[in-house]
């Protein structure tokens, strides 16, 4: 299933914890989306929680480029930008 998010500069729920086997998601903004992939939503725009990462203006992620920060990992995902008002994320699980 594929699905746009609007990301917000507060935590934003990009997808609740769920048995996941593959994982992409893309920023479809200006501004650079940090996400969090330990269940809460503790995400920062600086660093992003651990496990966290930077999502480049424009940028795509696999599960298999985050491995260590993915593998095995079903808790929810959130995401946070330090932009104004919403940027879209696409992301696409199985």
């Amino acid at each position: 299933m594929i699905s746009k998010i609007a990301v917000a500069t507060t935590a934003t729920l990009v997808s609740a914890a769920k048995e996941r086997q593959w994982l992409m998601i893309q920023n479809q903004s200006d501004t650079p989306i940090f996400l969090s992939f330990d269940g809460t939503d503790s995400v920062t725009i600086d660093s992003g929680a651990t496990p966290g990462i930077r999502l480049a203006s424009y940028e795509t992620i696999l599960s298999t480029d985050i491995a260590g920060r993915f593998s095995g990992n079903n808790a929810a995902i959130y995401a946070i930008h330090g932009g104004t008002g919403t940027k879209n994320l696409v992301i696409q699980e199985i």
